[in-house]
Protein backbone atom coordinates (compact mmCIF):
# COMPACT_ATOMS: atom_id res chain seq x y z
CA UNK A 1 0.00 0.00 0.00
CA UNK A 2 1.30 3.45 -0.85
CA UNK A 3 1.65 6.12 1.78
CA UNK A 4 -1.11 8.70 1.64
CA UNK A 5 -1.00 12.37 2.48
CA UNK A 6 -4.22 13.63 3.98
CA UNK A 7 -4.72 17.36 3.77
CA UNK A 8 -7.39 18.91 6.00
CA UNK A 9 -10.27 20.68 4.31
CA UNK A 10 -12.03 23.62 5.94
CA UNK A 11 -15.70 23.53 4.94
CA UNK A 12 -18.27 26.30 5.09
CA UNK A 13 -21.99 25.64 4.68
CA UNK A 14 -23.87 28.29 2.68
CA UNK A 15 -27.55 29.07 2.27
CA UNK A 16 -28.00 32.08 0.00
CA UNK A 17 -29.59 33.18 -3.26
CA UNK A 18 -27.55 30.49 -5.05
CA UNK A 19 -29.07 27.76 -2.86
CA UNK A 20 -27.60 25.36 -0.29
CA UNK A 21 -24.01 24.27 -0.90
CA UNK A 22 -20.62 23.81 0.75
CA UNK A 23 -17.38 25.63 -0.05
CA UNK A 24 -14.03 24.27 1.07
CA UNK A 25 -10.36 25.11 1.02
CA UNK A 26 -7.16 23.53 2.24
CA UNK A 27 -4.66 25.65 4.18
CA UNK A 28 -1.97 23.26 2.90
CA UNK A 29 -2.64 23.93 -0.79
CA UNK A 30 -2.73 27.68 -1.26
CA UNK A 31 -5.33 28.82 -3.75
CA UNK A 32 -7.35 25.60 -3.71
CA UNK A 33 -11.04 26.41 -3.34
CA UNK A 34 -13.87 24.14 -4.42
CA UNK A 35 -17.50 23.50 -3.68
CA UNK A 36 -20.16 20.80 -3.65
CA UNK A 37 -23.86 20.37 -3.06
CA UNK A 38 -23.11 17.93 -0.20
CA UNK A 39 -20.15 17.38 2.11
CA UNK A 40 -19.36 14.12 0.30
CA UNK A 41 -19.33 15.93 -3.04
CA UNK A 42 -17.16 18.67 -1.52
CA UNK A 43 -14.58 16.10 -0.35
CA UNK A 44 -14.55 14.39 -3.77
CA UNK A 45 -14.13 17.74 -5.53
CA UNK A 46 -11.40 18.81 -3.08
CA UNK A 47 -9.47 15.60 -3.70
CA UNK A 48 -9.60 16.23 -7.45
CA UNK A 49 -8.68 19.90 -7.05
CA UNK A 50 -5.70 19.13 -4.81
CA UNK A 51 -4.46 16.40 -7.17
CA UNK A 52 -4.74 18.78 -10.12
CA UNK A 53 -2.95 21.62 -8.33
CA UNK A 54 -0.12 19.39 -7.07
CA UNK A 55 0.42 17.50 -10.34
CA UNK A 56 4.15 17.64 -10.91
CA UNK A 57 4.74 19.86 -7.87
CA UNK A 58 6.36 19.08 -4.53
CA UNK A 59 3.78 18.04 -1.95
CA UNK A 60 3.45 20.55 0.90
CA UNK A 61 3.88 19.30 4.43
CA UNK A 62 0.60 18.36 6.08
CA UNK A 63 -0.37 20.79 8.83
CA UNK A 64 -2.15 19.79 12.01
CA UNK A 65 -5.54 21.58 11.92
CA UNK A 66 -5.55 21.85 15.72
CA UNK A 67 -2.51 24.14 15.48
CA UNK A 68 -4.10 26.53 12.98
CA UNK A 69 -4.82 29.93 14.53
CA UNK A 70 -8.31 30.31 13.05
CA UNK A 71 -9.64 27.00 14.45
CA UNK A 72 -10.69 26.97 18.08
Amino acid sequence: MKDKLIYPIIAQENNDEDGHYFVGFSPNVLGMVTQGDTLVELVDNAEDAIATMLDGEAYPEVQNPKKMAFIR
